[in-house]
């Protein structure tokens, strides 16, 4: 399972290669890096704090708010509350301590965007 992030940003990484696409440049390191935590226990290099792109931060963040907030066929999509709570008990340890800042005071227009999704499925 902790290979997918190696084994996409090297799929990327040929296709940059033989493109010179940029924005594949930029979708490498959030591919590589998105598994990072900011303490540095997360893969595939334990990189911590500023060490981790900012691509990475900013989707890890990003990924794990998509994964609670949303229905998956192995569980229910978490209630708005647990949402927050779980993002905001991993601040500076899963997540940079600034993005929660950003992700607390922007939070209504977030779940917004879940309930809006959540509608389109429907």
């Amino acid at each position: 399972m902790k290979e997918h992030v190696n084994i996409g940003a090297d799929v990327f990484s040929r296709i940059y290669e033989r493109t010179g696409y940029a924005p594949f440049g930029f979708a490498i390191d959030i591919i590589r890096y998105h598994h990072e935590k900011y303490d540095g226990t997360g893969y595939p290099e334990g990189l911590a704090g500023e060490a981790i792109p900012l691509c990475g931060r900013i989707v890890a963040l990003a990924d794990v708010y998509d994964a609670i907030s949303s229905k998956r066929v192995y569980k229910p999509a978490f209630p708005r509350e647990r949402c927050w709570d779980i993002i905001n008990e991993g601040k500076g340890s899963h997540f940079d301590p600034r993005l929660v800042e950003i992700f607390d005071r922007n939070e209504n227009y977030f779940w917004s965007i879940v309930e809006e999704l959540r509608d389109q499925e429907d």
